[in-house]
């Protein structure tokens, strides 16, 4: 494992690695789908789109579970090689709208999502292959994202792969 944040030129839907997988992103809490890395999501897995909207169908009716800092996975794909998680975590609140001075990215949910993947990985001993997560949309900022993944993963042994497409 590094100890430090591989960065990578090319495709987070191609992880270059063996063994367990996962790549996470941010959603938003709306239901929202269509823009940024998600694109990339369902034209490679089609079943990403359809297990977002049913988790956010299921959870909004019932009240639980689709809300900030909650995260779910989705296994999909598997080869002899290797298997890919994709990872949704909710820390994006609506989408932005032309004008909006504050951006969607809430840090804390972003926190409790990244936590919640970092169990994941030690348990599934899972690498992770992820985009520049939190900066496109939902306006983060690079550094603190990085700083994060330095504090939650990195610290945590758990290997980590950033690509920028």
């Amino acid at each position: 494992m590094s100890n430090k944040i591989i960065k990578a030129h090319g495709d987070a839907t191609d992880p270059d690695g063996d063994g367990k997988i996962v790549i996470p992103h941010v959603c938003n809490d709306i239901g929202k789908w269509g823009k940024g890395f998600v694109k990339a999501l369902s034209s490679k897995w089609p079943e990403t789109r359809k297990f977002y909207m049913k988790w956010y169908r299921d959870g909004v009716a019932q009240n639980r579970k689709f809300k900030l800092g909650h995260t779910t996975f989705l296994q999909v794909e598997e080869t002899d090689e290797k298997e890919i998680v994709v990872a949704n975590m909710i820390a994006q609140h609506k989408i932005a709208e032309m004008g909006d001075t504050k951006k969607p990215i809430r840090y804390a949910a972003l926190v409790r999502c990244m936590a919640e993947v970092a169990i994941y990985c030690q348990k599934e001993d899972a690498s992770i292959h992820a985009p520049v997560f939190g900066c496109g949309l939902a306006g983060g900022a690079k550094e603190v994202v990085f700083s994060m993944i330095n504090e939650l993963w990195i610290s945590r042994g758990i290997s980590v792969t950033v690509y920028n497409y």
